[in-house]
């Protein structure tokens, strides 16, 4: 054993986490057949502290939610593509469409997914005509930016104009800032 073994426990652990990505901004989290594994969203090797370690970069150019208004954008996201039109026939009959069953067998866990549900679709349905009332440049550049937000590394890039998606998408969240403001969704600055 090294003398290390034998140090504080406090110390051991500051040891252990300084030579890890635990706290980057860039470690992201993800299931992949059945287990969670963890991964960098800039492409280095996960589990060693690089010279990344902690730095934000670019918020458009990179797969990293920098504000409120890009957490606000991302739950709209989610919650647009959540939705899925109904097609044929109804899954219940018009009697008993709008009958719900009590929620007193439900565990924490569900209730929370429900609340969750709820207010993701309270949130989207809030945010989604202020991004109908942006030019198209800009809806492309929102959607372009959030959508590398939520599969946690730079996969898209905005097919019209490329070169000036930064600009574009800063442009747009400043356009829907007072209107976010107004509706309560996200703080003063």
């Amino acid at each position: 054993m090294t003398a290390r073994a034998f140090r504080d426990p406090l110390q051991q652990l500051i040891y252990r986490e300084g030579q890890s990505c635990k706290g980057c901004p860039h470690e992201r989290t993800f299931e992949f057949i059945g287990s969670m594994q963890n991964i960098c969203a800039i492409g280095k090797n996960h589990g060693y502290r690089c010279e990344q370690y902690g730095k934000r970069t670019n918020m458009t150019t990179s797969a990293i939610a920098a504000d409120e208004i890009d957490a606000v954008l991302t739950e709209w996201y989610e919650w647009s593509e959540a939705y899925q039109p109904a097609v044929g026939y109804g899954r219940a009959s018009a009697m008993f469409r709008d009958c719900r069953s009590s929620r007193q067998w439900m565990s924490y866990d569900e209730i929370g997914d429900v609340v969750d549900s709820q207010l993701r679709s309270a949130t989207g349905q809030a945010v989604e005509p202020i991004i109908q009332t942006l030019s198209l440049a800009h809806r492309i550049a929102v959607m372009t930016a959030v959508r590398n937000f939520v599969a946690g590394a730079v996969v898209f890039t905005n097919p019209r104009s490329p070169a000036t998606q930064d600009r574009d998408y800063a442009e747009a969240k400043a356009l829907m800032r007072p209107a976010l403001l107004a509706k309560g969704l996200i703080c003063a600055p």
